[in-house]
């Protein structure tokens, strides 16, 4: 029975880890994209958190 709840520990991080590593990327891609247009940056961002959606 533990080894289910340390199991569901290292899922919970995991995902969180996920999660984090989309927001950066977003921001990231933001800031490298802000220069050539507030929508294009937008866009951009949007489509790297819904990337993450699609794996």
């Amino acid at each position: 029975m533990m080894k289910n709840r340390d199991f569901d520990k290292v899922v919970s991080f995991m995902q969180g880890a996920s999660w984090g590593m989309v927001i950066v990327g977003a921001y990231l891609f933001f800031t490298l994209f802000y220069p050539f247009g507030l929508i294009i940056a937008l866009i951009g961002a949007f489509l790297v958190l819904q990337w993450d959606f699609l794996w």
